[in-house]
């Protein structure tokens, strides 16, 4: 049985098929591939594994660091690569 999430993404999928230009599709699927052979994948944290603890900036440019909101309680990493 397929969960909603797997309905939700399929249906992302489609509308994203059906709306952006063929020529911009076949170059997020050419660097999607190029990132996949590069190995990258099996460079990332696991589920389950612990995350490294970084610094980065939030949403309004204050910098946030993993151990510190841990320190706090559990937290929930969210990355935004920005817009095309």
């Amino acid at each position: 049985m397929m969960s909603d999430l797997q309905k939700q993404l399929e249906a992302m999928s489609q509308s994203a098929k059906e709306n952006i230009p063929a020529d911009k599709m076949a170059t997020m699927a050419s660097e999607t591939e190029a990132l996949k052979a590069s190995g990258i994948e099996g460079k990332a944290v696991q589920s389950g594994e612990t995350a490294p603890d970084f610094t980065l900036p939030n949403h309004l440019g204050k910098e946030m660091n993993l151990g510190a909101m841990l320190s706090e309680g559990p937290v929930v990493v969210s990355f935004y690569r920005g817009g095309w």
